[in-house]
């Protein structure tokens, strides 16, 4: 029987240098996403449910300092080489700075694991957490295991296997989850909850590997070439020079939010802040990073031809309109579902989410627009803006915090205040940077006052006349019945 040499897989790599796609067109992608990714967070929300209810906010407080420090180093991935894949138009030169990108991931995790060796116990001090400076031993291989799930999904959007995107999420939330309750036996309090969430990453990203290799393993091997990669380095160079500082301060406005409450008040506040943010941004993420994950190979396309403008102003009206009656539900309600859900103890934790009610509905907006930066070339012009917009939010709340330390959710509410002011402003800039008519906005913004307004005044109006949970069951009647009219109006009978 023949046999094929290295060589000749070299050279069929380099002819045949584009490997099949799915099938499938841009909405039933993002509707893949949501499935698979809605499924990940019934999971993650029927875990937080069951997790509150055996730990108490301290413990969460304590979780959430660790995910900070973690997501600081796994937040730049392989220095974010890994968002310039989906931009060659040959699957080598997008192999290759794939490849590039694990490599640079690799060095990423030496300087982690050198920064913990010598800094773990001054953070764990600082922090007044001395369970942490063990706890940071463990932040090298989430930084590499979480990054690399990253790195490795990019490729798959390329390919367009969203449906097995969606799938490993399922299996890695349900791993976290298990995890976790496997270790309380073990030992209870914040060591469950960190050691679960890293070997449930871990699981997950090795399921994501495990398939990238048996696909298109040998293709990888064939377009290895590190004159490719050189250039790779040379040429998406805005990526590591812009993008990753970008990376990180974005990231660092959600979980700095954390260490600037531990300066200044508890771990129970912190604890309580968690949870109240991940109510709040689990609905929101599960479209949003669907959207995200689709959107950026189709804007790539869509750009060439001159369609992305229309494509792109559609679906943000169609985001206001299914979102605004869940915000105004949210400010509503809160209070009563967190009690009722979470216990007594996770009371306090509504006004946090009501106050972040607004900032998640302009992320749910925004998040997955900052790729038509990366499309026109303006890494510059976003690092800027995310510099300034994460600098005034964060110092707004530090100094709210240090002038009324007890004052915990009037300075939540000034940083979200300041995030929606910075968000619509943001997105003026990336419609102008794309290119696109700004009037279009106009109309969003008039879509958002008779969305919010219709729904304020009719729920406002019930919990006028009515209290507790028909007031709720009520509102949801009215949130669910506007949403299902915008899905009618506008996604079902003209499918993007």
């Amino acid at each position: 029987m023949a046999t094929t040499s290295p060589t000749s897989i070299h050279e069929n790599a380099r002819t045949d240098s584009r490997l099949p796609r799915a099938s499938g067109k841009f909405i039933s992608h993002v509707l893949t996403l949501i499935a698979g990714n809605g499924a990940a967070q019934v999971i993650n929300v029927g875990g937080a449910l069951l997790l509150a209810r055996l730990f108490a906010p301290d413990a969460f407080g304590s979780f959430a300092l660790f995910l900070t420090l973690v997501s600081f180093l796994s937040v730049l991935g392989g220095a974010r080489y890994e968002l310039a894949i989906m931009l060659p138009e040959s699957d080598v030169e997008a192999a290759n700075v794939l490849l590039l990108s694990v490599t640079m991931l690799c060095g990423i995790t030496g300087i982690s694991l050198a920064l913990v060796a010598l800094f773990h116990s001054a953070v764990a001090r600082l922090l007044v957490d001395p369970r942490l400076g063990l706890w940071l031993w463990a932040a090298p291989i989430a930084i590499f295991v979480t990054a690399l799930y990253s790195i490795v999904g990019v490729w798959y959007a390329r390919m367009k296997r969203f449906q097995k995107l969606a799938s490993t999420r399922v299996w890695q939330s349900l791993a976290i989850i298990l995890f976790q309750l496997a270790l309380l036996a073990y030992r209870p309090g914040g060591f469950a909850l960190v050691g679960g969430w890293v070997l449930g990453q871990t699981l997950g990203t090795l399921i994501l590997v495990i398939q990238l290799f048996s696909y298109d393993g040998q293709f990888l091997f064939a377009a290895c070439d590190w004159a490719v990669m050189r250039d790779g380095f040379t040429k998406f160079r805005n990526f590591p020079i812009y993008k990753a500082p970008y990376s990180f301060i974005a990231n660092a406005s959600s979980q700095m939010v954390f260490v600037i409450l531990r300066l200044f008040a508890s771990l129970n506040v912190v604890g309580l802040y968690s949870m109240a943010a991940r109510a709040v941004y689990l609905p929101v993420t599960l479209i949003a990073s669907s959207m995200n994950d689709v959107f950026y190979e189709k804007a790539a396309a869509e750009l060439k031809h001159g369609q992305l403008e229309k494509f792109v102003t559609r679906l943000l009206r169609i985001q206001v309109a299914l979102a605004a009656p869940w915000l105004v539900l949210t400010a509503f309600d809160s209070k009563l579902v967190f009690g009722f859900i979470l216990g007594p103890k996770w009371v306090p934790a509504a006004g946090y989410a009501a106050v972040l009610a607004s900032a998640g509905f302009l992320y749910f907006l925004t998040s997955w627009l900052d790729r038509l930066f990366d499309i026109r070339g303006r890494q510059k012009l976003s690092l800027i803006l995310e510099f300034t917009g994460n600098v005034l939010s964060l110092g707004g709340l530090t100094l709210a915090l240090w002038w009324r330390p007890e004052k915990t959710v009037q300075a939540v509410m000034i940083y979200a205040a300041i995030q929606v002011l910075y968000s619509s402003i943001w997105l003026m800039v990336a419609y102008r940077v794309a290119e696109f008519n700004i009037r279009a906005l106009a109309v969003l913004l008039l879509d958002t006052f008779i969305f919010v307004g219709l729904a304020t005044s009719v729920m406002g109006a019930i919990h006028i006349r009515l209290h507790g949970w028909t007031a709720f069951f009520s509102s949801v009647i009215v949130a669910s019945s506007m949403t299902g009219f915008a899905f009618v109006r506008y996604v079902s009978s003209d499918t993007p």
